[in-house]
C-alpha cells in the first residue's frame, strides 16, 4: 500500500514551493518546472513563456531562489541551479540521493526537504549539509514566516525550526498526507490528502478548518487578502481566513499541482502543462505549455 501511494503521488502531486515565502526580493522571472527536467520561464508582467533546456532528465518538484541564484529539486537528490532562469547546471555535491520535494530560500540559506525525513541546507546552493529532522516520513513542503521554518509531510508530520538546523516535531491533529503550506492573515494554513485543511497561529497548536471537498489539495497561496488552494481534478478553493472555504468554479478537469501569488496575480500549473492565471482568485484564464508536459511547481526569481 505504501508503494502504491508513493507512485500515485509521484504522478499526481506537486509540491510547490513558491520562492517568495522566504525573504522579500526583487522579482524578475517566473520559473515553472516538472516532468523529465522540463522547465520554462517568463518575465513578471509578461504573457510569454520561454522553454528552457538542461542536460538532466530528472523530474523536478520544487523551485526556490535567492537574489542571485535559483534552484530546482527533484528525484534521486537532483538539484539544478541557475543564475538567469534559463540555463541550468547540475549541482554535483548533493549529499543525498532521496527524492526532494520542497525548497525555500529564507533567513540566509536554502532549505530543501524530501523523502525519509530528508532535510539539507546550503548558503550558496553548491555546498550542502544534512540536518537531522528526527523523522523518517515523506517531507513535502516548507514555508518561512514569523521567524521560523515550518515543514509538512506524510502522516500529518509537522516540523518547526528557527534556524533550519535544529528541528522539533509538532502535533498536527491529523494523520493524513500534508502536501502544501502557506502563511497569511496571521496564520499558517496547511493542506493535503482527502480535502484536509489545518491552520495555526503559531505553528505549534493546530486546528482543523472547515473543508468543502474530499479531493486531495496539493498547494496553497495567499494574496489579495485571501488563501487560494488547488488540487485534484481541477479543484480550486478560496478562503479569506483559512478556516471557512468555498469552491471556485473554473471549468477545469486537469489536476492543478502548484499555485503562487506574485505582483498582484495568482499563477497555477498542473498536469498536461496546464497554466492558469487570475487577478482575483475567482476568475481564471487557462492555457498550457506547447508540449503539454506536466508542471509540478512554480516559483519566482
Amino acid at each position: 500500500m505504501l508503494i502504491k501511494n508513493l507512485l500515485m503521488y509521484c504522478l499526481l502531486f506537486l509540491l510547490l514551493s513558491c520562492a517568495t515565502n522566504g525573504e522579500d526580493k526583487h522579482i524578475h522571472q517566473f520559473i515553472a518546472v516538472g516532468y523529465d527536467g522540463y522547465s520554462q520561464s517568463m518575465p513578471v508582467g509578461s504573457r510569454f513563456w520561454q522553454i528552457n533546456k538542461n542536460n538532466e532528465s530528472a523530474t523536478l518538484y520544487a523551485v526556490a531562489a535567492s537574489k542571485s541564484v535559483a534552484i530546482a529539486v527533484g528525484i534521486q537528490g537532483v538539484i539544478l541551479k541557475t543564475n538567469d532562469a534559463r540555463t541550468w547546471q547540475l549541482v554535483k555535491s548533493v549529499p543525498v540521493n532521496n527524492w526532494l520535494y520542497g525548497a525555500i530560500y529564507a533567513n540566509g540559506k536554502f532549505v530543501v526537504v524530501g523523502m525519509d525525513g530528508t532535510i539539507i541546507t546550503s548558503v550558496d546552493a553548491i555546498n550542502w549539509e544534512i540536518q537531522h529532522s528526527g523523522v523518517y516520513t515523506w517531507l513535502s513542503e516548507i514555508v518561512y514566516a514569523d521567524d521560523k521554518f515550518i515543514v509538512v509531510g506524510d502522516q500529518g508530520t509537522i516540523l518547526s525550526s528557527t534556524d533550519g538546523v535544529i528541528w522539533q516535531s509538532e502535533s498536527s491533529g491529523v494523520n493524513t498526507f500534508l502536501s502544501g503550506i502557506r502563511y497569511g492573515a496571521n496564520k499558517y494554513v496547511a493542506v493535503g490528502e482527502n480535502g484536509n485543511i489545518i491552520y495555526s497561529s503559531d505553528g505549534v497548536k493546530w486546528d482543523r478548518a472547515t473543508s468543502v471537498t474530499s479531493r486531495s489539495i496539493y498547494s496553497v497561496a495567499f494574496g489579495k487578502d485571501k488563501f487560494v488552494a488547488v488540487g485534484e481534478n481541477g479543484l480550486i478553493l478560496s478562503s479569506v481566513d483559512g478556516i471557512l472555504w468555498r469552491k471556485i468554479r473554473a471549468n477545469i478537469s486537469s489536476t492543478i499541482n502548484s499555485i503562487c501569488y506574485v505582483s498582484g496575480e495568482f499563477i497555477a500549473v498542473g498536469n498536461w502543462g496546464i497554466i492558469l492565471r487570475s487577478s482575483d482568485g475567482n476568475n481564471w484564464s487557462v492555457g498550457s505549455n506547447r508540449d503539454q508536459l506536466t508542471l509540478y511547481a512554480i516559483g519566482v526569481f
